[in-house]
C-alpha cells in the first residue's frame, strides 16, 4: 500500500471478508447506536464511550489489552507495569508498588488471558456478550483515566449519523490526523520538521459542505499559549486541510470514507460531499457551565460555532443559522 495513509482504503483481504467472513459483525454493529464505526487505512475502529471497543484488521479481531487492566496504585499503571517486566525501576520515585518484574509479567498475561478469553465470544458470533462485557469494561476504564471529552466526542459521533430535526450536520469522521507525508501538509514544528495536527471532528451538511470542527470541553483547554487552542488548530487547519492548493485532496478522502461507510450501511445514501469545495474550519463547546460557553462565543464570535443541543443523552450537533 502506498506510505501515506488514506481513510477509507481496504485492502482486496479486508474487503472480502467484511464481505462475507465478518459480515453480521458488521451489520450487528451498525445496528447498535452506542457503537461508533470509524474508517482507517487499511482497518476499522469500533468505539464505545470514546475507547477502541474493536479493532478490524485484514487478519484478525482484536482489542488492546490494557482496556481489561485496572490498576489498583498509581505506580501499577501501564508504563511502570511495562517498564519493571522490562527489567526497570524508577529510581527517582518514592518506592516501586511493583517489587519484581515476575509480578509485572504476571500482570501482562492475566490481561492478556481475559482479552482472548473475550475475543472468543466474537469467533463463536456471541456478539451479544462480547459487547456486552467490553462495554462494561470501557465504561471502567474511561471512568478511571477521566476521559470525558474523549465520551463526549464519541456521543457526538452517534448522535449525528442522519440529518433530522435535531441537527443540521452528519459525522463523517473523527481524530483526523494529517500525516507528514501529506503533499498539503505544510505545517512547521519546534524541530523544524513538519507536524500531524489532529482535527477532532469532520461533519457535512445537507448540501454537501465539509466542516472540521475542534471541540472543547473547558476553557483551560483554550489558553491561547497552548499548542490545543482554537487559534493554533486554526493556524494548522489554514497550512494543511484548509489549504487552497491542488494537491489538497482532502475533500476526494472524505467522499471516499462516506462512500466506503454507506458501502457498510452506516450512514444513509443520500449524504454527498462536494469535492470541489474547501472544507471550512468550525469550533464547538461542550462544557456544562452556561458562563463558559458565553464566555467561549464571546471570544471566537469572528469562528463559526457549531451549537451542541443537549436532548435525551444525545449531543446534537447544530450551525448557526
Amino acid at each position: 500500500m502506498n506510505e501515506i495513509k488514506r481513510r477509507g482504503r481496504m485492502s482486496a483481504q479486508l474487503s472480502k471478508k467484511l464481505e462475507n467472513e465478518w459480515k453480521q459483525l458488521i451489520e450487528f454493529i451498525s445496528n447498535d447506536p452506542e457503537l461508533d464505526v470509524q474508517l482507517r487505512d487499511n482497518y476499522i475502529s469500533i468505539y464505545y464511550d470514546g475507547g477502541e471497543i474493536l479493532k478490524i484488521t485484514p487478519g484478525n479481531l482484536t482489542i488492546d489489552k490494557w482496556y481489561f487492566y485496572i490498576p489498583d496504585h498509581l505506580e501499577a499503571r501501564k508504563t511502570f507495569v511495562e517498564e519493571v517486566a522490562k527489567g526497570k525501576f524508577r529510581a527517582n520515585r518514592t518506592y516501586n508498588y511493583l517489587r519484581s518484574a515476575e509480578d509485572a509479567r504476571s500482570i501482562i498475561e492475566m490481561t492478556k488471558e481475559i482479552r482472548d478469553e473475550t475475543l472468543n465470544f466474537l469467533k463463536r458470533n456471541d456478539f451479544d456478550i462480547y459487547f456486552h462485557r467490553t462495554k462494561e469494561i470501557m465504561a471502567k476504564w474511561v471512568e478511571y483515566y477521566k476521559r470525558y471529552e474523549r465520551k463526549k466526542q464519541h456521543i457526538i459521533a452517534c448522535s449525528n449519523r442522519n440529518l433530522s430535526s435535531h441537527n443540521n450536520l452528519v459525522v463523517i469522521d473523527i481524530e483526523f490526523a494529517v500525516s507528514r507525508n501529506k503533499p498539503y501538509n505544510s505545517t512547521q514544528g519546534k524541530n523544524g520538521g513538519k507536524k500531524v495536527p489532529k482535527f477532532d471532528i469532520i461533519a457535512v451538511d445537507e448540501s454537501g459542505q465539509l466542516y472540521a470542527i475542534e471541540l472543547k470541553d473547558n476553557l483551560r483547554a483554550d489558553n491561547d499559549k497552548s499548542a490545543q487552542s482554537v487559534k493554533a488548530h486554526k493556524q494548522d487547519f489554514n497550512l494543511t486541510i484548509g489549504a487552497d492548493t491542488p494537491e489538497n485532496d482532502f475533500a476526494q478522502e472524505m467522499n471516499e470514507v462516506l462512500k466506503m461507510k454507506q458501502k457498510l450501511g452506516l450512514l444513509p445514501k443520500s449524504l454527498k460531499i462536494d469535492t470541489s469545495a474547501l472544507p471550512k474550519f468550525a469550533i464547538a463547546y461542550s462544557g456544562d457551565k452556561e458562563e463558559d460557553y458565553e464566555r467561549f462565543k464571546a471570544k471566537h464570535h469572528d469562528e463559526t460555532i457549531v451549537n451542541i443541543v443537549k436532548q435525551n443523552g444525545k449531543l446534537y450537533l447544530n450551525l448557526p443559522k
